[in-house]
């Protein structure tokens, strides 16, 4: 199988103001975990859909945020 790649951007958005994001195409998301501080994330909603169905719950997905990298568990999904 090949590596599973999904591009994020860091958001300013938070609370009840993300269904603008939502309308406009993107998936809220955090990134977290151990010794790092949580990381408010928007994803292309048609690319993480696809990425998501891929992986399932036990495969590790490459997240990019900028020019930072990730390897990253997809934890929960809502909707």
């Amino acid at each position: 199988m090949s590596e599973l790649i999904l591009n994020a951007e860091h958001r300013e958005v938070t609370g009840k103001k993300v269904k603008v994001l939502r309308r406009q195409g993107y998936l809220p998301a955090v990134l977290y975990g151990v010794g790092i501080e949580s990381i408010p994330i928007k994803l292309d909603l048609k690319e993480a859909t696809k990425v998501i169905s891929a992986a399932g719950s036990s495969t590790l997905v490459l997240l990019k945020i900028g020019k930072k990298q990730h390897q990253v568990l997809v934890r929960e999904t809502q909707r």
